[in-house]
């Protein structure tokens, strides 16, 4: 083709492309319309690019016109395009395809920033208002949901705008402030949703405890991932304080909804033993998953003495290397304030201590402070004291004026070493104080010290029980010194004849009294009182000793007083002035001090009626101070309706501490059923006068009713022994009554310190008593230690239930004898020269040897002996036989080749697998039956 034809047909090419030559003037104006109407929309449609494109992320009115204009102008181009049937319809509809693209990208520009500006804000806002207020509740989860609904939303919608710088700018400056919004409340509304889901669980009729106790364990995961995750947040955006804010409100309400669901979920819990731990040589830590009863436990809270039968603690293997590892001194303890840790203390004053492995049992006995009787328990603990005390604190007891310095744990003695400013204390003055464990130490202040000065203090050179040296310690003690003068904070009427007086600042414990009795002029209706007549007291429950107990006696009695015929009269207090010296030596000036003291005229009432924890005198408690003794032959009980003897005794319980409110009635002998009340529900009828209150006022008759349980009958393992009572391994348990069958026979009821019995272990009733006793005889191969007349093992029973179902035995353990039943097995022999034999075994050998417990042989043939002779001796696992060859043919086999050793059953029963002689270094015999090669 020339080029001529070639321009010619490119021309019109171009021409047909541009001006779409139609076959008629009717079809050129068409295509003149349509082409118009799209090629103008496509020139407005990308116009909105500049819009589209832009970070101001805003839509001005400029924007919305543009948008609307090119979305009209497309409307009227696909209208031209819908009645064109041109050859180039498919073009035109591409060109506008294109524009169509542009408005969709406009448009989700808008729909973007409409939603942004809208609901997200909106739901971002209403989120941090519940957070400013600290508020978590329905309406806040609602809130935060709705903002998450709208942050999903929103990223879809983003998702779809053009551009990823773009989006990127959307996700910065609108959808981080909504995520980090949510994001702030995020793990709290999580926590709150699932504390509102175990609460709910927790009132259904029957709950499923593992789950409740899994749904504890997730919120456990929940607060250690929020406090990782809100601690990266904050390094991630160290100039932003809303970023993880403090919710102090919020997560005080969620500690609180835990403590309350926790609790409910205890309260359906049995009562039990949570753990056992050593805390040093000399003390044991018990924690209850529920509070217990102090008076079930504790028996003397001086002391600290146990209630007989509580708690045990004894060692699995008595200890021959030093009998102070064995527990036999009096155990003391400590109930924290919870009601929840016992502290169990190994008599400090003794020389024993804890050191290898002990049984604990803890009784049924104690109960929780609801009345609760804890499930029996019986479990182990090992320990090995390596720590070194420490001194934990020093203060200054401006009450006493001894310094106090208390340490880790019980030490055997106070240190040899204590100064103040470089000076040496003298040991004479420094002592432990009483009922404490040894882990208080006392000594008074120096009188070289200033008060108010500040001094070194240095204390060394004491041992725990264990043996760990006291860490020295070095520090400073402020001798505290208070220059302002005392006042006189209160006077007020603690009952007809006793006022209470409160000081603003210590009086000293030993003399304060004595001095404000001295010091004090009292007047009623401004008639003086004589000194004979009044007695002052500091209040031994007031631990600053600030407070003053002034009461009037001696020639004022009861009920009257100094009230003659009035109900009330005015009692004036006037204090000298420097006489009255706090602990800081600083004398209160003369002041004067009125209250008015009313009569009082009403008899006691009672507060309530319960059965005493001895579970025989009946407890009625007043709503005040009441007389020593009451008169029982006004009191009636009642027992299910039907009148009893007249009681024993009714008497105060005590004199303090609330037991001055409580009179203690003691039921006639023969209305108790072995010393306890029987079940049943009491009535307990008070005539008037059956008691007095302080002022002898008498009480008005009243009818009390407590319920009572009834002391039934326990289920123990009376005697748990070896089988005749000497034989090992084989241990009977002998139960108060008929058990049954399932339980009894049941190995996991049973530990052999505090482990589960062997596999294999025998268990079975002993014939001809069947239900009651049980006999346990452990397999061959189960132990490994002892000789075999015994050493001392824990046997443990616990979880067994009566035949009648209805009591489970009382957790128990107890000594009993066990011996080596495993075989020890030669694992290796070597002739060393010609006539010495090692044999070689996996644990250590006795000397013990016979030639007939072993068969040594060869390609020579077989040892047959007649007078060759053998002696052996042990070195841990070696046993070394020598011998001293004969006239037979030792010499011949253990000269040939492949020669082997085997040991023999050739004990008294061949049927065994023992040897006869060849014993371990426990006693117990060799096992036969094994062959080794020798090497030589």
């Amino acid at each position: 083709m020339s080029k001529k034809k070639v321009a010619k047909l490119g021309l019109t090419a171009a021409v047909a492309a541009t001006t779409f030559v139609a076959a008629n003037p009717a079809d050129a104006a068409s295509v003149s319309q349509a082409e118009q109407a799209v090629k103008k929309a496509e020139q407005n449609a990308k116009g909105l690019v500049k819009f589209y494109s832009s970070e101001d992320l805003k839509v001005s009115a400029e924007f919305t016109a543009s948008y609307n204009n090119v979305r009209k102008l497309i409307s009227d181009a696909k209208a031209q395009l819908a009645n064109y049937n041109g050859k180039d319809k498919s073009q035109l509809v591409a060109i506008l395809a294109s524009a169509e693209n542009h408005q969709t990208a406009a448009a989700r520009y808008i729909d973007a920033v409409g939603i942004l500006n809208g609901k997200l804000v909106e739901s971002t806002k209403a989120v941090s208002a519940y957070i400013k207020s600290q508020e978590l509740n329905a309406d806040t989860v609602a809130a935060y949901d709705t903002l998450s609904a709208e942050i999903k939303k929103a990223e879809g919608v983003i998702g779809k705008v053009r551009g990823a710088q773009i989006r990127k700018a959307f996700k910065d400056s609108f959808l981080l402030d909504a995520k980090l919004t949510r994001e702030a409340l995020i793990y709290e509304v999580s926590q709150y949703q699932l504390l509102n889901q175990i609460n709910e669980k927790l009132k259904a009729e029957k709950v499923d405890l593992k789950e409740v106790q899994a749904d504890f364990a997730k919120l456990d995961r929940l607060k250690e991932r929020a406090v990782d995750i809100k601690k990266a947040g904050k390094e991630l955006y160290p100039d932003r304080d809303d970023v993880y804010p403090t919710h102090t409100a919020i997560e005080q309400q969620l500690r609180k909804s835990e403590a309350d669901a926790k609790e409910a979920y205890v309260a359906k819990l049995d009562a039990v033993v949570e753990s056992v731990s050593a805390v040093n040589a000399k003390q044991v830590e018990i924690k209850f998953n529920k509070p217990v009863k102090k008076s079930t436990v504790i028996a003397n809270n001086t002391t600290g003495a146990l209630v007989a039968g509580s708690v045990s603690i004894n060692r699995t293997v008595v200890a021959t290397d030093n009998a102070n590892k064995n527990i036999t001194a009096a155990l003391l303890g400590t109930l924290s304030e919870d009601g929840k840790t016992l502290t169990v203390t190994v008599d400090a004053t003794s020389a024993e201590f804890l050191d290898g492995t002990y049984a604990v049992t803890v009784s049924d006995s104690v109960k929780t402070t609801a009345g609760e009787a804890l499930k029996g328990f019986s479990g182990t603990f090992t320990t090995k004291d390596e720590t070194k005390p420490e001194v934990t604190g020093v203060t200054y007891d401006t009450i006493t004026g001894n310094v106090e310095v208390t340490v880790s744990e019980p030490l055997v003695a106070v240190p040899d070493v204590v100064r103040i400013d470089g000076q040496p204390v003298a040991a004479a003055g420094v002592s432990f104080e009483a009922n404490k464990n040894q882990t208080k130490i006392l000594f008074a202040k120096p009188a070289s010290v200033d008060a108010g000065a500040t001094k070194s203090i240095e204390i060394s050179g004491a041992v725990d029980r264990a043996g760990n040296i006291l860490t020295r310690y070095t520090g400073n003690v402020t001798f505290t010194n208070d220059a302002a003068a005392p006042q006189v904070e209160s006077v007020t009427q603690l009952s007809s004849n006793k006022a209470k007086v409160v000081f603003s600042k210590s009086l000293p414990s030993a003399t304060g009294a004595a001095t404000v009795e001295s010091a004090l002029t009292a007047l009623v209706n401004g008639q003086p009182v004589a000194a004979a007549n009044i007695t002052v007291t500091l209040d031994a429950d007031d631990k600053s000793s600030r407070t003053a107990i002034v009461e009037f006696d001696t020639a004022y009695t009861a009920p009257n007083y100094f009230y003659g015929s009035d109900s009330s009269k005015t009692l004036t207090l006037a204090f000298a002035g420097d006489v009255i010296t706090d602990v800081f030596g600083k004398k209160l000036d003369a002041v004067t001090k009125t209250v008015t003291m009313t009569k009082d005229v009403t008899g006691p009432k009672v507060v309530s009626v319960a059965l005493a924890d001895n579970k025989t005198d009946l407890e009625v408690t007043f709503d005040e101070e009441i007389a020593a003794t009451g008169t029982v032959a006004n009191i009636v009980l009642r027992k299910d309706g039907v009148a009893l003897t007249t009681p024993a005794t009714a008497v105060r319980k005590g004199t303090s501490k609330g037991d001055e409110k409580v009179l203690v009635i003691t039921p006639a002998a023969a209305d108790l059923v072995s010393g306890k009340l029987p079940k049943g529900e009491y009535s307990v009828r008070l005539e008037s006068d059956a008691i007095k209150d302080a002022h002898t006022n008498k009480n008005s008759a009243s009818t009390n009713i407590v319920s009572v349980t009834g002391e039934t009958s326990k289920l123990t393992a009376t005697t748990i022994a070896n089988v005749g009572g000497t034989t090992p391994n084989e241990f009977e348990v002998t139960y108060s009554e008929d058990v049954a069958t399932a339980s009894a026979l049941n190995l996991a009821n049973y530990t052999l310190d505090g482990s589960a019995l062997p596999a294999g272990t025998d268990i079975y009733f002993k014939a001809g008593q069947a239900n009651k006793v049980v006999v346990i005889k452990l397999p061959k191969e189960s132990i490994n230690i002892g000789a075999q007349a015994g050493t001392n093992a824990r046997l443990g029973v616990n979880g067994v239930q009566s035949k009648s179902g209805d009591k489970t035995v009382e957790a128990k353990s107890a000594t009993v004898l066990v011996a080596d039943n495993t075989a020890a097995t030669v694992q290796s022999a070597q002739l060393v020269g010609s006539n010495v034999l090692k044999l070689t075994f996996n644990e250590n050998i006795d000397n013990a040897f016979a030639i007939a417990d072993l068969e040594i042989k060869s390609d020579a043939g077989t040892f047959t002996v007649s007078d060759t002779a053998a002696t052996a001796t042990k070195s841990g696992k070696d046993l070394v036989i020598t011998f001293a060859p004969g006239t037979d043919n030792y010499a011949t086999v253990v000269a040939g080749a492949n020669l082997k050793v085997k040991t023999l059953d050739t004990g008294a029963d061949t049927t065994d697998g023992l040897t006869g002689t060849l014993v371990d270094a426990n006693g117990y015999a060799v096992k036969a039956g094994v062959q080794v090669n020798v090497s030589k």
